[in-house]
């Protein structure tokens, strides 16, 4: 097979493999365990890749230097690929999809081994581009991917009994309180959470999240409530704090003020490194909304763990 024939056919599947990354990126993100946006934008990115390798495919007899950088870049994305296998979580699809696609892109380093131009043999410093680098890259590549495997393996089981991680769907605190109605409105109207799941005993509340974040999730239960145990007895309001980070607390603020929300501490900006404001739901729940902002200097240096 010619150069052109594989540069051709590397751009076609940059093409639909960046087709599949930008359209399904937000499906694709959960079902891999993967950032959604990398995958978006590692799709775009493929997109002038292709029309890169599509060019050179068309040219008679595709220049050195043009051949040399596209394997270059195959290898970069071989190099990223490791790089995403180890720093990031994926799943075990996630894990899949990474090691697949880095091995098919191996494989087409290694198809320049032997490859003419049409009409005419490759000069000398063409043939040892495509001899001598397809062979260190796919040698180097793939020892980084044994050598990932321990860590993979160490990443995914738990540090001292070695058996899997645990995956936690969610965690939410679910409280009891006679004010099952009022406690439901006082979410949904401050902080505009929706009633995901009602009964006459039981209401389950959801946070959007902001920004790709997981939102939260938040629970009452009527003392009369026939999932015992827990027993009927109410929260009574004290050694739990509610905390809600939010993006703006001051904004927050003048809201929850407005709507006649309780407010039990002013909006206050703490050395610690939060702008933030409380009150209390009908549950008699402690709800305290930070903003995240920078420590007063020298602030945490007193209060770190030291090694």
């Amino acid at each position: 097979m010619t150069i052109n024939k594989i540069l051709a056919f590397d751009a076609l599947t940059c093409v639909l493999m960046g087709i599949v990354l930008t359209l399904w990126a937000t499906a694709l993100a959960p079902l891999l365990a993967l950032p959604r946006d990398l995958l978006f934008y590692a799709g775009c990115v493929l997109f002038p890749i292709a029309i890169f390798m599509a060019v050179l495919a068309r040219q008679d007899r595709p220049r050195s230097a043009g051949v040399w950088l596209v394997i270059a870049g195959n290898a970069a994305w071989v190099l990223a690929s490791l790089a995403v296998l180890l720093l990031a979580d994926p799943n075990r699809w996630g894990v899949g999809f990474l090691v697949a696609q880095a091995l098919i892109v191996l494989a087409g380093i290694g198809r320049t081994q032997g490859c003419r131009p049409p009409g005419g043999e490759l000069g000398e410093s063409e043939g040892q581009m495509n001899s001598t680098l397809p062979r260190r890259t796919f040698l180097a590549a793939s020892l980084a991917l044994l050598a990932a495997r321990p860590a993979l393996g160490q990443r995914q089981t738990h540090a001292n009994l070695g058996v899997p991680a645990m995956k936690i769907r969610d965690l939410y605190p679910l409280i009891t309180t006679p004010v099952l109605v009022e406690a439901r409105d006082f979410y949904v109207t401050h902080f505009d959470f929706q009633v995901t799941f009602e009964a006459t005993w039981f209401v389950y509340l959801t946070g959007s999240g902001e920004d790709g974040t997981r939102g939260a999730t938040l629970a009452f239960m009527h003392p009369d409530h026939p999932s015992n145990p827990p027993g009927p007895e109410a929260f009574g309001g004290l050694g739990m704090i509610l905390t809600v980070e939010t993006s703006d607390a001051a904004s927050l603020f003048e809201r929850l003020q407005r709507g006649g929300a309780p407010i039990v501490y002013p909006l206050t900006e703490e050395d610690w490194g939060q702008r933030r404001f409380m009150t209390r739901d009908p549950a008699g729940v402690l709800v305290d909304v930070v903003e995240q902002i920078e420590p007063a200097a020298g602030f945490w240096d007193q209060y770190m763990v030291k090694e």
